[in-house]
């Protein structure tokens, strides 16, 4: 999904707060996920977050902010290397230690992402308040034949960036302290929201939490990744395919004035889908347009309920 260019806005205050938010967690009739063990609540009825959990005894809050560093991996499919910006918290590097892996949209450029739309900020105030700790990876996902990559395996077989995410980036992030899917979450904004819910359906034994902001279920291909092949395009098409998500983590979040056609209305439809199959989410709705400074508003909130999956699960 190509967006028109807009300002990268992360103030002070929309680091630490989400201001004027409305957080729902929805369930449907069947199954639900392990984020609290609580009966599911009517569909649109309204409830905050989960305040921050517990951290786990083997991974202590860490004392100062984490540091950022950039691994150079080669992307199957594509010329050179690409960037994967990794944000680690300063405690050990164990399995127990969760893992985000997020996705950008299109245009995007990894290196300097995390310091240039305040995501670093926001991660740095979670974890000098006390807030569990966990790495972020941020992969680079152009591709050489494609702009638009959607984050998939081309059909025509360059810009593997489906195969670039969950073996080499996830195999490089972790090292020898692979972590369990419980404690590997899946996340991204806009056409990387899109990606992140793909992902996660495709990759249920990977991805035990999925986060996606102002991204879609619906298959956007602008730049023909999928060649128009129909057994491709109904596999890397989510909204098809939710009730693969029954027994993991959702959260769905979008700005109120966010007018990109493609995300027009995705998070209402996404969360009536995931209800009616009976996955347990969070829908958060708050002020914000199609832009970082979104993500970096609800950035709160989405480390609430990363940390509530991964304690529960």
């Amino acid at each position: 999904m190509r967006v028109r260019p807009r300002a990268v806005v992360a103030t002070a205050a929309g680091v630490v707060a989400v201001a004027a938010s409305v957080v729902a967690v929805l369930g449907g009739s069947g199954p639900v996920s392990s984020i609290g063990r609580a009966a599911t609540p009517a569909v649109g009825a309204a409830r905050p977050v989960p305040a921050p959990a517990s951290v786990p005894p083997a991974v202590p809050t860490p004392a100062i902010p984490g540091t950022v560093t950039t691994l150079h991996l080669h992307a199957p499919g594509t010329s050179g290397d690409r960037a994967v910006e990794v944000y680690r918290p300063s405690v050990p590097d164990v399995a127990t230690l969760p893992v985000l892996y997020l996705l950008h949209g299109v245009p995007g450029q990894t290196e300097g992402l995390l310091e240039s739309t305040g995501v670093r900020a926001a991660l740095d105030a979670w974890l000098t308040s006390g807030g569990a700790p966990f790495v972020v990876a941020v992969p680079d996902g152009n591709g050489d034949n494609h702009d638009d990559t959607e984050w998939a395996d081309a059909a025509d077989g360059s810009d593997q960036l489906e195969t670039f995410v969950t073996q080499t980036v996830v195999g490089a992030v972790e090292g020898f302290h692979l972590r369990p899917s419980r404690l590997r979450a899946i996340g991204g904004f806009s056409m990387g929201g899109y990606g992140a819910l793909n992902l996660g359906v495709r990759h249920p034994e990977l991805f035990g939490s999925v986060v996606s902001v102002a991204g879609y279920g619906d298959l956007d291909d602008p730049d023909g990744v999928f060649d128009g092949r129909p057994t491709l395009e109904r596999a890397n098409t989510p909204a098809r395919h939710l009730a693969s998500l029954r027994g993991r983590a959702v959260y769905l979040g979008v700005g109120t004035d966010d007018d990109e056609p493609v995300v027009d209305g995705q998070a209402a439809s996404l969360s009536a889908a995931l209800s009616a199959d009976g996955v347990r989410h969070t829908l958060n709705v708050t002020p914000g347009e199609h832009d970082w400074s979104t993500v970096v508003t609800q950035w709160p909130a989405i480390c609430r309920f990363l940390a509530a999956s991964w304690q529960s699960q």
